[in-house]
């Protein structure tokens, strides 16, 4: 038989947080062009956690016009 989770309330306000962090990531990633955004897709979570400041997403598109 499964556990009953406890504390249902603070799950669904987490779950809420979360998408509203999606939400606001996805605004970000929208205003940087499409390559990078593929970029992103390729290389995973970790990168876009990266990438979620406006200051990294900077910093990175410099560095890949020197590439």
């Amino acid at each position: 038989m499964k556990r009953k989770r406890k504390n249902k309330k603070k799950q669904g306000f987490r779950d809420a947080r979360r998408r509203k962090k999606a939400k606001i990531r996805n605004r970000r990633l929208k205003t940087v062009d499409a390559t990078i955004i593929w970029d992103i897709s390729r290389r995973g979570r970790r990168m876009l956690r990266y990438l979620t400041s406006v200051f990294h997403v900077q910093k990175w598109l410099s560095a890949c016009s020197n590439k």
